[in-house]
């Protein structure tokens, strides 16, 4: 990998922890009464968030990222407590 291109995928990486943080931040907050959707929400989320972002992990050969899909994970079975 160039140093453009290695230069260019540590942006693409840090670009999207900065937004799923901002994401994150603000969606913890909600709430969602129901329990049973809740629960489903969390799960379609988990597994495509986490799914393509290992993708991505694999696919650019980012072996230490600043956080990795078991912390995104743990991280999103928080949202929707309100």
């Amino acid at each position: 990998m160039t140093s453009l291109t290695k230069s260019t995928e540590t942006h693409r990486c840090q670009s999207f922890e900065s937004k799923f943080h901002m994401a994150y931040t603000a969606q913890k907050l909600w709430k969602v009464p129901d329990p049973r959707l809740k629960k489903r929400l969390r799960e379609v989320i988990i597994e495509k968030v986490v799914s393509d972002f290992t993708i991505y992990l694999e696919d650019n050969n980012r072996i230490t990222p600043e956080v990795t899909p078991q912390e995104v994970e743990e991280m999103l079975q928080e949202l929707f407590e309100g």
